[in-house]
């Protein structure tokens, strides 16, 4: 929500720039014409010179007022023209009867879309349409691993027309995978050991 002096400088900012070009005003005429008192046409024009919107000429002799003259810059009048047109296009958009389009912008863009399973949340695509890389993920079969993503495993080596598959990655001693599959390689030597032993001792010894 704008300001007293915010709002006091665009209709001053008004003022100057319905004045013809290269043309400077006093602060009597300003007040005649918007109807403020001398203090709140002094912060405003303050205001607008601080912003170089406009310009203004002090002289002594000029109480109750801080100038003599001002004028707007081209600066300011673009500034205004611009305001003029973004009010007007937000106008046209407002549609008739209804919630007004920027609540409904700001409740759209508050609502998350759903994270797909597997997936984390800096993958999902931007409002801008652009996606941020997924975050890899590790996945394992028969103690092996590769890292996958969104995109395609498959990457073209530079000067060549060879396609690379992804790179498959032993298990580490230290995983938890290479311990189960050590566990279970022990296991079934020894299931066997045992077997066999079992198979020599029940067999009728031959003479």
């Amino acid at each position: 929500m704008a300001t007293q002096i915010e709002e006091d400088a665009g209709l001053l900012l008004g003022a100057l720039a319905e004045e013809p070009r290269d043309s400077y005003v006093s602060g009597g005429h300003l007040q005649q014409k918007t109807g403020l008192d001398p203090g709140r046409i002094n912060d405003a024009i303050a205001i607008l010179v601080d912003s170089g919107l406009a310009e203004w000429l002090q002289v002594m002799g000029t109480a109750p007022f801080d100038f003599g003259k001002a004028a707007i810059t081209p600066r300011g009048r673009y500034e205004y023209q611009r305001a003029i047109e973004e009010k007007k296009i937000a106008a046209e958009r407002q549609p008739p009867g209804g919630m007004p389009r920027t609540t409904i912008a700001a409740v759209a863009g508050a609502i998350r879309p759903p994270v797909p399973v597997g997936f984390h949340r800096m993958g999902l695509p931007t409002r801008t349409g652009r996606s941020l890389p997924i975050a890899r993920q590790n996945k394992s079969s028969f103690g092996l691993s590769w890292a996958t993503s969104s995109s395609r495993n498959t990457t073209t080596q530079p000067g060549s027309n060879r396609t690379s598959r992804p790179r498959l990655k032993m298990p580490s001693p230290n995983t938890t995978n290479a311990r189960s599959i050590l566990a279970c390689h022990w296991s079934s030597s020894l299931l066997r050991l045992a077997m066999g032993s079992i198979s020599s001792m029940r067999s009728p010894v031959t003479s």
